[in-house]
Order: structure tokens, then C-alpha cells, then sequence
């Protein structure tokens, strides 16, 4: 399956990579990552995540960012 597949008022579960490569450039799946969360803010998906992947998200943004 891919994101594309999910029909629209599906409920997701965000894990902390889709995050990840939403925000952080990645060259394979940051396209794909982007245009999911912008299903989920556009109201196409319900989507969710808890206080621990957000707290892995920022982990390793924080990670990239350092030099």
C-alpha cells in the first residue's frame, strides 16, 4: 500500500519517520511524506501521533541540524 491508496476520512497513525522526512529534506520519500501531511492539514485524513514519536521527531531534527 501507499499513502496515495488511503481513501479520503481514513484515520492514520503517524510515525515518527513520515515526520522526519516531511521536514527534513530527504531525497526518495520526502515528496511522498509532504504531499501525506498535506492530505492530513487539508482535512483528507485524520491523523494522529503521540507525545513520544514528537519527541523522537524533534530528537533527531535536532540531530540534523547540528553541525
Amino acid at each position: 500500500m501507499i499513502f496515495a491508496d488511503l481513501l479520503a476520512g481514513e484515520s492514520v497513525f503517524l510515525d515518527a519517520n513520515i515526520l522526519i522526512y516531511h521536514f527534513g529534506p530527504h531525497p526518495t520519500l520526502g515528496a511522498a511524506c509532504h504531499q501525506f501531511v498535506q492530505r492530513i492539514e487539508a482535512q483528507d485524513l485524520l491523523g494522529f501521533t503521540s507525545t513520544h514519536v514528537l519527541g523522537e521527531v524533534a530528537h533527531q531534527l535536532m540531530i540534523v541540524e547540528a553541525p
